[in-house]
């Protein structure tokens, strides 16, 4: 409707041309308009004035003549009229190609900000990792406002923790509770606010005092499907002031913040049990060690194992019952693990059996020497349920150049010497030597057991 008004005025005003003019192709149009009228008013008035100067008397009686003279002042009259109506038209078309302009930029500035808006929408969503989330969010919300800085605080135990902040790093970490400041009135309410000066701490309990002035403010909360996550915080300087609009549009934004944050999590929660499940795959549930599946896993054809059964740990369970042998698994699980490298290995196999991968061990002797500080680690004596017990362990070790190429044959290896050491006494070391040969048997003697009322080490 609009446009069908601009091309009648454009037809009216006497311009040419299908396209609408230009501002400057009106006020062009207005001059020679102007200049026209002024050439053709100017010669008739120097028309008018030579005539009646004209000596003859028959001219002179024809000026003077009552139709001559009012058919002059009409044709000066339509003249004017004719000028004056071009110049009102022309002065409407300009208003209105003026407010097209106007209405045009304000769209086109419109369009820029909904652009700007869903690429900060795009933005927020195109990772899963929440600092880098928390990061986009900010980034996106100062370049929608003029904004000086900003902070996005995230619901934590009843209280808001600033997660992430720009232009006030020393805000990070701070905590706010519900319901004091700005930002815990906003989170109490779940409802935006626009702050223009400076906000008053009889209005907001518990506002802090800011170390630079602020000249507007904008809190809106982040809300999914009715949780509330946290809060953005944007402030300006003094010389700038937000507007409802901004609220509205930074409110639209906050939708789609709050989304993306609520993914992150999602994301970082499925990570936790995705590891949670990894590692409950790969290790022993109740000591915390490698199980067998990890052993295999890690194995390259080039470690010493020590495979190694605790000696009476029946009797432990029988007498003290499955608790008490729990905790002694758990306190032999430790000492193992203090008494060998960081490097090496250690896995349980379920029961009391347990074994040790040594990495860069290739010598028997240092190998035997590692068993017989594994062998004194478990003898030292400890507390079960009250009572001192002291553990013994027998130990089967096999070296990688005795053992088949896989780790099944080097755990059988492994465990025809455990069944030697277990058979020539228990509490001893049994190196297995060749395939073709009994092992060698290398008898380590630990310390005498101690009577099971004597107290020892807590586990």
């Amino acid at each position: 409707m609009k446009d069908d008004s601009l091309q009648h005025a454009v037809r009216v005003s006497g311009i040419r041309g299908d396209v609408l003019p230009s501002l400057e192709q009106i006020e062009k149009r207005r001059f020679e308009l102007w200049l026209l009228s002024t050439v053709l008013l100017v010669g008739l008035t120097l028309s008018l004035a030579i005539l009646s100067m004209w000596s003859p008397e028959d001219m002179h009686s024809l000026l003077v003549r009552p139709y001559v003279r009012y058919g002059v002042l009409a044709l000066a009259i339509v003249l004017s009229a004719y000028s004056v109506e071009k110049e009102m038209n022309l002065r409407r078309l300009s208003r209105m190609l003026l407010d097209e302009r106007l209405l045009t930029t304000a769209l086109s500035n419109r369009l820029h900000e909904i652009s700007t808006l869903l690429d900060a929408g795009r933005a927020v969503n195109s990772t899963l990792e929440l600092d880098r989330v928390l990061s986009s969010i900010l980034s996106g919300a100062t370049d929608l406002m003029p904004a000086s800085s900003g902070s996005v605080m995230l619901l934590d135990d009843n209280e808001l923790v600033v997660a992430a902040a720009v232009g006030n790093s020393v805000a990070l970490g701070r905590r706010v509770a519900l319901g004091d400041g700005i930002a815990g009135h906003v989170a109490r309410t779940m409802q935006p606010l626009l702050i223009n000066g400076q906000a008053s701490p009889a209005i907001f309990p518990g506002l802090a005092k800011r170390v630079t002035q602020v000249g507007s403010s904008l809190c809106v909360p982040l809300v999914e499907r009715g949780e509330l996550l946290g809060v953005l915080n944007l402030s300006a300087e003094t010389t700038d002031c937000f507007s409802e609009y901004d609220l509205r549009a930074i409110s639209l934004f906050a939708e789609q913040a709050a989304a993306a944050i609520g993914k992150a999590r999602l994301y970082a929660q499925s990570q936790q049990q995705a590891t949670a499940l990894a590692h409950a795959a790969s290790h022993d549930s109740l000591t915390g060690l490698a199980n067998r599946s990890a052993l295999e896993d890690a194995w390259t054809g080039t470690e010493t194992l020590l495979f190694l059964d605790l000696d009476g740990f029946k009797a432990v369970n029988d007498e003290l019952g499955h608790a008490a042998g729990d905790e002694v698994l758990i306190a032999v699980a430790q000492r193992l693990s203090g008494n060998v490298s960081g490097r090496d290995l250690v896995a349980r196999f379920g029961g009391d059996e347990f074994a040790v991968l040594l990495r860069d061990v290739a010598d028997p002797a240092i190998a035997r020497s590692i068993a017989e500080r594994v062998l004194m680690g478990i003898a030292q004596p400890l507390v079960v349920d009250g009572n001192a017990a002291q553990l013994t362990a027998s130990i089967g070790l096999a070296m990688p150049a005795m053992a088949s190429s896989s780790l099944a044959g080097l755990l059988r290896q492994a465990d025809k010497a455990l069944y030697t050491a277990k058979a020539g006494g228990k509490n001893r070391i049994e190196v297995y030597e060749s395939p073709v040969s009994l092992p060698l048997g290398l008898a380590y003697q630990g310390p005498v057991p101690l009577p099971r009322q004597a107290r020892g080490a807590e586990v």
